[in-house]
């Protein structure tokens, strides 16, 4: 189990979060890990802490899903509510919903990229872009599907992605940590 602390003012809530899963590349996968990350926030906080998760030496990204086989995977492990995903389309920097006057110049499903700045060459069969000022893409599994959101707007999660094998994983796991320090 990995311990992360957020610090706000006075109050700093702990969060523990199990190691990250991997897409196994002997199980037709890429080889990269995933974590869910279970706290509420719009979208650029998002990005921002997914940018920061650091597990074992190898720094992670908002996920970002660019096959069906990818977006199985994920699903079937984090499946259950909203997630942020690692996409936008970047027509509107505002972070103030008071402030904003997006006129969408590249149409509800123009413009969208990964934050890795991955090729955007597959989305969800479900997903309909449809709405002015949702320039954000979340997991959605009341549709179940990806939706544009506003980048303002609470989701209780994202998914973290890391893409390269940490260091070692001889001893990543809470229990063998704490083993080496009894």
């Amino acid at each position: 189990m990995r311990r992360i602390t957020i610090g706000l003012a006075l109050i700093i809530p702990t969060i523990l979060f199990a190691d990250p899963i991997e897409w196994r590349v002997q199980d037709g996968g890429n080889g990269h890990f995933y974590e869910a990350i279970y706290i509420s926030c719009n979208w650029w906080t998002a990005r921002d802490l997914a940018a920061e998760q650091e597990w074992g030496g190898v720094l992670g990204h908002l996920v970002t899903i660019t096959s069906f086989e990818e977006e199985s995977f994920i699903w079937s492990h984090f499946d259950g509510q909203k997630f942020w995903l690692g996409a936008e389309q970047p027509v509107d920097q505002c972070q103030n919903p008071n402030n904003c006057q997006d006129s969408d110049p590249f149409g509800y499903d123009g413009g969208w990229v990964w934050v890795t700045e991955e090729d955007w060459d597959y989305t969800n069969s479900i997903w309909e872009p449809d709405g002015v000022n949702e320039d954000c893409l979340q997991y959605n599994n009341t549709y179940p599907g990806w939706n544009d959101d506003e980048c303002w707007e609470s989701n209780p999660g994202f998914i973290v992605e890391f893409e390269e094998a940490p260091v070692s994983t001889e001893c990543m796991s809470f229990s063998c940590v704490k083993r080496l320090y009894r």
